[in-house]
């Protein structure tokens, strides 16, 4: 990994160094992504909130996801992994013991992001129509299923709070989506974009002409708060920088 990210600082330092984005990019990438790809990261686990319903959950470094507080219980996106979802579960028991996990949502289909369901215990399981096909086409076993498949724009009211699901068509994958909450103004967008950081290249299914409409409309949206799937969340400034970036 080491390699991967000498060579990424490598291209970047072609880059015209006029552009301030691109200056703060290679000192974010130093400071932020480093350890990571030298492999010197720690188990780092904080669940932080934000808002008034909306907690960040960061585990490890690089992996990071949502959980929306609502009366009727959380709405968690995205497991990750088994031991991801074992420790996320033991910081919502220290926040709300007795509180369950009301719906569990799959952003997309990609192993990375959907297993370990089952340590949470949800009672409803959400995903688009598609991803339990291309699970079977993998050959896993291993993924809590959905108990309630999607396709296209969705808005969830659960508990006194409205979670809109905004469908990314082709973009990264075509099972995608995006997670808007209008009143909180948080915007959580699983492998759309990353803030001040780099996305490696090769990534599975990436059509960037589909990414960069899929971001372009996001950023249409009311927004005061971008949380990715990977390393840190930022301003909408930030993921405007991203989107610019990427184009």
């Amino acid at each position: 990994m080491k390699y991967l990210f000498i060579l990424i600082l490598v291209c970047l330092s072609l880059f015209n160094n006029g552009c301030s984005f691109r200056e703060t990019i290679l000192k974010q990438i130093l400071s932020e992504q480093a350890n990571y790809f030298s492999g010197t990261g720690t188990e780092k686990v904080t669940l932080e909130k934000l808002t008034e319903h909306v907690y960040t959950f960061e585990w490890g470094g690089f992996y990071r996801n949502v959980v929306i507080d609502t009366s009727e219980g959380f709405i968690v996106i995205d497991p990750f992994k088994p031991k991801g979802a074992k420790l996320l579960k033991q910081e919502l028991n220290k926040i709300a013991p007795n509180k369950p996990v009301h719906t569990l949502i799959y952003s997309h289909y990609h192993l990375d992001h959907v297993r370990g369901g089952e340590y949470l215990a949800p009672q409803e399981i959400i995903a688009h129509e598609k991803c339990p096909s291309y699970w079977k086409d993998l050959g896993v076993d291993d993924i809590l299923m959905p108990t309630k498949l999607i396709n296209g724009d969705q808005v969830l009211h659960i508990g006194g709070v409205e979670l809109q699901l905004l469908y990314l068509e082709r973009s990264h994958t075509d099972t995608l989506y995006a997670f808007y909450l209008p009143q909180e103004k948080v915007v959580f967008g699983p492998d759309l974009a990353l803030i001040k950081a780099i996305p490696p290249m090769g990534i599975p299914d990436h059509y960037t002409p589909g990414l960069i409409r899929a971001m372009e409309r996001v950023n249409q949206l009311d927004f005061e708060i971008f949380i990715p799937s990977h390393f840190g969340y930022g301003t909408k400034a930030d993921y405007q920088e991203s989107l610019e970036a990427l184009k």
